[in-house]
């Protein structure tokens, strides 16, 4: 994957100008990506909301495109002229407090700012004021130190990628390489910290990650689907996916 060494990508709306930030979700949609391989794509169709995952900082919201292929100069993708590509960018902002909020996500009232690793650290820093046990005193300025780490990894421009996207790109490297005919092939993919995607909600300086990469035919089997299906179709659909499985 390239990284903040390779040259600037372009990231700006097909007309050139950027448009006036929505309320919610990004203004992405018709942006022109040059990647560090000199091929450039345009965003034609949104094929998914904007997402914002809240479990783990840095917390990064994402989004799928349908994408054509505008500049292939040195033919690198003769075959390929529509792709899709994810992107996924920094953001900070915190839920209201409710019951059914995902513990990582919680925000007590009384401060737009505040979130679970903020909250985390208060209370662990009153903890440090109480008469404490040597080994309970121990494992409390332990725990100072990660929710430091973690308010700052959800409200600062990060260093690195979040875990699970660093995964999956190197998955999809590895699909590649494995020349996996059952899942999405990656094209190519940049990260920068220099670009905007017109998300209020971005942390300026944050990361921009676009990974672009084939689409295949499939389709969207949830639980309930699968279940519709007679037993001779499940059959198929569990020796289809131990195909696919043991390919990988």
């Amino acid at each position: 994957m390239e990284n903040s060494s390779a040259p600037p990508i372009l990231l700006t709306t097909g007309n050139g100008r950027r448009s006036t930030p929505p309320a919610h979700g990004n203004n992405l949609l018709g942006s022109l990506i040059e990647f560090a391989d000199g091929t450039t794509w345009i965003l034609t169709k949104a094929l998914s909301h904007a997402k914002y995952q809240r479990a783990y900082p840095p917390f990064e919201a994402r989004q799928v495109f349908e994408c054509d292929l505008v500049n292939d100069f040195d033919n690198l993708f003769p075959r390929i002229k529509k792709a899709v590509i994810k992107v996924k960018y920094q953001y900070m902002r915190p839920l209201l407090y409710n019951s059914t909020s995902s513990r990582a996500a919680r925000v007590k009232p009384g401060g737009e700012d505040k979130h679970y690793w903020t909250d985390l650290l208060e209370e662990y820093q009153d903890m440090l004021k109480r008469r404490l046990s040597a080994k309970v005193f121990i494992r409390t300025l332990d725990n100072v130190k990660l929710a430091k780490e973690m308010v700052h990894l959800a409200t600062a421009p990060a260093e690195k990628l979040n875990t699970h996207t660093t995964n999956e790109i190197l998955a999809l490297h590895h699909l590649r390489k494995r020349k996996c005919k059952y899942t999405p092939r990656l094209v190519t993919s940049v990260w920068r910290n220099d670009v905007d995607p017109g998300d209020v909600q971005y942390i300026p300086g944050g990361y921009v990650v676009c990974i672009a990469m084939t689409r295949i035919p499939a389709e969207s089997l949830d639980y309930g689907k699968y279940r519709a299906y007679t037993l001779e179709e499940r059959e198929e659909i569990r020796r289809a996916f131990k195909v696919a499985l043991t390919w990988v």
